[in-house]
């Protein structure tokens, strides 16, 4: 997808600028990672979760909402977002031939 938003801004804007857009993309993917380990540890800390300790009842239930019911609702959040993802195959396509026919008016 990353190929695709890159060809899509040259499409749109008639200049590659691939560099910039997998540097932006890469950079929010590691804020994304970096904000939802926060997240996860703020849930398991306000459970009552310990490091290297035994674990009570509420901080094992923490972990166990942090593992899986919190990732699986954001996990729909985003597969419902790819719904409104403007990219079809068939757009992708459209985009490579014109794509390749400016590169090669312009070689």
């Amino acid at each position: 997808m990353m190929g695709d938003v890159a060809d899509h801004s040259e499409w749109v804007n008639h200049r590659r600028a691939t560099g910039f857009i997998f540097a932006g993309i890469v950079f929010a993917l590691k804020f994304g990672l970096g904000l939802g380990g926060f997240i996860c540890g703020s849930i398991v800390d306000s459970f009552g979760f310990v490091a290297n300790a035994v674990q009570t009842d509420s901080a094992i239930t923490g972990i166990r909402i942090s593992a899986s019911i919190i990732p699986a609702i954001f996990f729909f959040v985003g597969v419902m977002a790819l719904f409104f993802y403007p990219i079809s195959k068939k757009k992708n396509e459209d985009i490579q031939a014109e794509l390749n026919i400016r590169r090669n008016n312009n070689a």
